[in-house]
């Protein structure tokens, strides 16, 4: 993530210049990682495009290549490698999205995401939680990992 690149080599520059005191520097500190919070905050809630089209999804990333497949027990899915990680969409038989699955580039980006989590939604586990939707609706967040990190993701779904 090249933000929390800047925002890292920001404040050592501040610390090696002695300017960590500085109120202009803090600040500037400060609307930085504001800003990441709320591009990631956006980029994580869009991504998960519950109750819409493969054909709309498709048309919200013109230029993206999607692959697409079906599971063991017969569901259609498409999927695509984002900047967060890759993102798994899974449809009904009318051919809308009821789930998502996503899985993070690295822990580091996991991270930063349940991060994000915790302080933007309703944590309902130290595994889950429950974003509730501007217009209504709630989306069911969780993320499940072995023991040793091998493999991590997040599933996303319709609360109700």
């Amino acid at each position: 993530m090249p933000i929390v690149f800047l925002i890292r080599k920001f404040y050592i520059y501040a610390i090696q210049t002695g300017h960590n005191h500085n109120i202009k520097m803090k600040k500037r500190l400060i609307t930085l990682a504001s800003i990441f919070c709320f591009l990631c905050h956006t980029s994580l809630f869009a991504q998960a495009h519950l109750g819409i089209s493969e054909i709309e999804i498709e048309n919200l990333y013109p230029g993206k290549t999607f692959n697409q497949g079906t599971t063991n027990s017969s569901v259609y899915y498409i999927y695509a490698v984002m900047p967060l990680g890759t993102f798994y969409y899974y449809f009904d038989a009318s051919g809308v999205t009821t789930s998502c699955v996503q899985i993070p580039n690295s822990v580091m980006d996991l991270n930063s995401q349940v991060d994000i989590y915790n302080g933007k939604y309703v944590t309902t586990s130290k595994t889950s939680w429950t974003a509730y939707l501007d217009g209504g609706g709630s989306m069911y967040i969780r993320l499940l990992y072995s023991d040793d990190f091998k493999f991590y993701y997040f599933t996303y779904r319709n609360a109700e």
